[in-house]
This record gives C-alpha cells, sequence and structure tokens, in this order.
C-alpha cells in the first residue's frame, strides 16, 4: 500500500497512519462509545431496580433481563472491538514496517555492516511492536477514560444535583 505522504512531509506522525486508515479507527472509536454509554446505563438500572424495591413495585426477572441483556451487548461489542483494533493496529504495523524496510533497502551496503543488520532487525520490531501495542490499547483506553469521566460526571448529576 502506497503512504498518502508527499515528499515534503517525509517525516510521518502516528496522525498520518491514523488518517489511513480512518474508517478502522473511527469503528474501534464508536465500539469504545458504545461500550461506555452502556456502562454507564448499567447504575441507571440498578438505581431504578432499588427504587422500585423500596416503593413495592419490584419485578425481579425483569431486572435480570434487562442487565444480562445490556452486559450482553457490552461483552459482544467487546468482542468487535478488540478484534477491530487488533486488525487497525496490524494494518498500521504493516505499512511501518513495509516503509522503514524501504527505506533501509536505500541504505548502503557499508551503512547495514556498521549498524549491523541484527541491530536494524531489533529496532525495525520493537518500533513496530511499541507503535502497534499503542494504537491497540493506548488509543482504546484514552478514549474511555474521557468518555468515562464525562459521563461519570453526567451520571452522577442526573442522580443528584444536589
Amino acid at each position: 500500500m502506497e503512504s498518502k505522504r508527499t515528499k515534503e512531509n517525509n517525516k510521518p506522525s502516528l496522525i498520518t497512519y491514523l488518517k489511513e486508515f480512518k474508517f478502522y479507527v473511527i469503528g474501534v472509536v464508536i465500539l469504545s462509545l458504545l461500550i461506555n454509554v452502556l456502562g454507564l446505563i448499567l447504575p441507571k438500572i440498578n438505581s431504578a431496580a432499588i427504587d422500585s424495591l423500596a416503593t413495592g413495585n419490584y419485578n425481579r426477572d425483569d431486572f435480570i433481563l434487562v442487565f444480562a441483556s445490556i452486559a450482553s451487548i457490552i461483552l459482544i461489542l467487546g468482542l468487535l472491538q478488540s478484534v477491530l483494533s487488533n486488525i487497525t493496529s496490524e494494518k498500521i504495523a504493516a505499512e511501518l514496517r513495509s516503509q522503514i524496510i524501504a527505506k533501509v533497502s536505500r541504505q548502503s551496503f557499508s551503512f547495514v555492516k556498521d549498524v549491523t543488520p541484527s541491530k536494524i532487525l531489533t529496532n525495525l520490531t520493537s518500533d513496530t511492536d511499541a507503535v502497534k501495542v499503542f494504537i491497540n490499547q493506548g488509543l482504546v483506553v484514552a478514549f474511555s477514560a474521557v468518555v468515562q469521566l464525562i459521563g461519570s460526571a453526567i451520571l452522577l448529576l442526573t442522580i443528584n444535583w444536589r
């Protein structure tokens, strides 16, 4: 896959790679948003169950059905998010590896001999693996943390704002 960067910008950033695979990244973000929003709904369901228990209108079967349904949806969305973020990180890592290999192949033999092929290979694999792990886990965790913080604040305000 050819990179969409221009000749002037020969030092790509992580954003460059994320833009190239924006539909995958958007899918991961949407799944993360859905998982977090559904996770924030569960305390409201518990609150409603406790209130209905206090008033005598509690229906255990309805509560279990709703709670289990939302938990199951969260599980399925979590699995989809995990698969999609793995695919995204692997695609970005493959693109990064191919660009690094192309750059190394343009170097002189004496450069490769001086640096040693084992050092080049070690740097190639460790750097791309670090980027892959960041994309696979770091972006999801960072986005989830922001959504959880904002969602928790809103949830707390809706429960008792005084």
